[in-house]
């Protein structure tokens, strides 16, 4: 049988499982004539193939957002980042999946879904270094030249918190925000905190 056209689904949640299996039938080599025999102990050419690319979603550049997929896949929190408009007014930092969905929903509620620049966020209590590195990707986008006419906004905000120490979080953003003062205040950006849960009032009165 010789197969002359096929397509298939791949979801890139299964590529920690999945991914060896993927490279197998991407490997030229097993299509030969007369493949040479893997030695004992072998992994059937699982290694000699690229790994997969994945295409930018929504056309975006996947620079940043790899980076927080790799710190994403580093840690049993979560870290997402999707940027929708790199020269967009409207930036978030939101902490919570389901805060996330309800701050974008209500940024597109209020007329500015096209000026909404990223989707993402940031829960299970990442570690400190990881939360800084986060919002340091945040306003290093929020940062890039030109600056707007009518500057920009970042929103920091999310639910009430169970186990995530709010103050700690909040630290880690003052590092960062310390880090980009001079770009953020070029850019004139306005920022709004909304937090809730353990040490919020210690963590609010830092920032």
């Amino acid at each position: 049988i010789h197969y002359l056209d096929m397509a298939a689904k791949l979801d890139q949640t299964a590529k920690g499982i999945c991914g060896p299996k993927w490279a197998v039938p991407r490997n030229l080599t097993v299509y030969e004539a007369a493949p040479v025999a893997p030695t004992t102990g072998s992994k059937a050419n699982a290694d000699r193939a690229p790994p997969m690319a994945w295409p930018a979603p929504f056309g975006g550049d996947l620079t940043k957002e790899a980076y927080i997929q790799k710190l994403d896949a580093s840690t049993g929190a979560s870290l997402k980042l999707t940027v929708l408009n790199p020269t967009g007014h409207v930036w978030t930092m939101v902490a919570g999946s389901g805060s996330s969905v309800v701050y974008s929903g209500t940024i597109a509620a209020a007329g500015f879904a096209h000026e909404l620049a990223n989707y993402g966020e940031y829960s299970g209590a990442p570690s400190e270094g990881q939360t800084f590195q986060y919002a340091k990707t945040i306003l290093d986008l929020l940062a890039r030249p030109p600056p707007r006419p009518d500057g920009k906004v970042l929103i920091m905000g999310g639910g009430i918190a169970n186990f995530t120490n709010v103050a700690a979080t909040f630290k880690c953003i003052i590092r960062a925000l310390t880090s980009y003062k001079s770009q953020v205040i070029a850019h004139n950006a306005k920022i709004y905190v909304r937090r809730g849960g353990p040490n919020c009032q210690g963590g609010l009165r830092a920032m």
